[in-house]
């Protein structure tokens, strides 16, 4: 519902948001394969020609799947529903992520929210199975399947850092700069800059960190005897991010459409979270 109603902001309604939008999503066609630039650059054109139409059919249809999320017998339809939804932004809204472009960061959103979206519609899917492990060892993936594609997101995204762009000794304090302009909170931009200046220079040691720490994330989350560990850090490591490198996914700039992936990352390690003996196992046989 949230990244339902920020589709209703006045800028999603300008010309500028379009811009903005192609902007963001071709900033770099290099190497590129021609036939998602032509895509893109279609579906970008079909926009703006119904920026009105399109801008309140997206908003109506978000809010709308939220609002059935909180309706028992609309669950599955819902899920149904925002799964393609979620795929589609994921592939034309964000460029898969933005990983296909130079100096993309789990610290900036990458794998892209929509994907994570996606993915936790399919893990939360509801059944009437008794003494599960976790909410997601009903989902069509299961618990081993719900680990695997946690372990292959923060290894993958990990990897990223290996980027020459993201190896830099510059990178991430430019990065930092750059989001600052876009947090919408004065406090938040302050903290930035600092946080920049303090970095300008080390970038390749913080990305090496940063490698390091999302490997074990990923790695530990894997054994059952760590993965409440390796959840905890990933939660830990996704709330600092989602603040200080996403900027709250800068929705108080009035020009986001998006949480960005931290509170996605917080919700895909709730649902993979195991269960204890003590603990009532109601949640997915609640919603049948």
């Amino acid at each position: 519902m949230i990244a339902g109603c920020l589709q209703l902001q006045p800028f999603m309604f300008h010309h500028s948001f379009v811009h903005n939008l192609a902007q963001n999503t071709m900033q770099n066609t290099a190497g590129i394969p021609s036939f998602y630039t032509t895509m893109v650059q279609s579906s970008v054109i079909f926009f703006l020609h119904h920026q009105l139409f399109l801008n309140l059919g997206f908003a109506t249809l978000q809010i709308f799947i939220g609002l059935a999320l909180l309706v028992q017998k609309a669950i599955r339809f819902a899920l149904a529903i925002s799964i393609p939804w979620a795929l589609t932004i994921w592939t034309l809204g964000q460029a898969f992520g933005f990983m296909i472009f130079p100096q993309a960061s789990m610290a900036f959103g990458a794998p892209g929210s929509a994907i994570l979206y996606a993915i936790a519609a399919t893990l939360l899917w509801p059944s009437s199975k008794d003494n599960l492990d976790s909410v997601a060892s009903s989902s069509p993936l299961g618990i081993r399947g719900g680990v695997f594609l946690w372990s292959f997101i923060w290894d993958g995204t990990a990897l990223l850092e290996l980027e020459k762009s993201n190896w830099a000794p510059q990178a991430l304090s430019a990065q930092i700069s750059y989001q600052s302009n876009l947090s919408g909170i004065h406090w938040l931009s302050v903290c930035d800059h600092y946080l920049a200046h303090w970095l300008n220079g080390n970038g390749t040691i913080v990305a090496f960190g940063m490698l390091l720490i999302q490997l074990i994330v990923g790695q530990a989350t894997l054994s059952p005897s760590s993965r409440k560990m390796g959840l905890r850090i990933g939660i830990l490591l996704s709330v600092f991010y989602w603040v200080f490198f996403q900027n709250f996914g800068s929705i108080f700039s009035g020009t986001s459409s998006d949480l960005n992936s931290g509170p996605l990352f917080v919700l895909l390690a709730l649902i993979l979270w195991p269960r204890t003996k003590s603990e009532p196992k109601q949640l997915n046989s609640d919603f049948n």
